[in-house]
């Protein structure tokens, strides 16, 4: 990707960048303990998208390094959504 001297957070696979009347996101997975282990939940994460090509997005807003993020699915997700990580 292009980005010269731009900043951005991460590079998503443009795949995981969706948009809807409240602006471009990306899902990430949040964990959350229970008594039987840990639940992953599907987070709503706000972006900006700086560059982008054929493949892959740069992005910046409230995604940090290390952050799983929803690329694919075998059903729709929504923010809030239990999800399952594939291993």
């Amino acid at each position: 990707i292009p980005c010269g001297s731009d900043d951005y957070n991460a590079i998503v696979p443009k795949s995981a960048v969706f948009e809807d009347a409240g602006g471009k996101f990306v899902l990430t997975v949040v964990s959350k303990s229970s008594p039987l282990g840990n639940r992953y939940y599907a987070e709503r994460v706000d972006v900006t998208v700086v560059a982008s090509d054929e493949t892959a997005s740069a992005v910046i807003g409230g995604i940090n390094y290390g952050d799983y993020v929803i690329t694919a699915s075998s059903k729709p997700v929504s923010p809030g959504d239990q999800v399952r990580m594939k291993d």
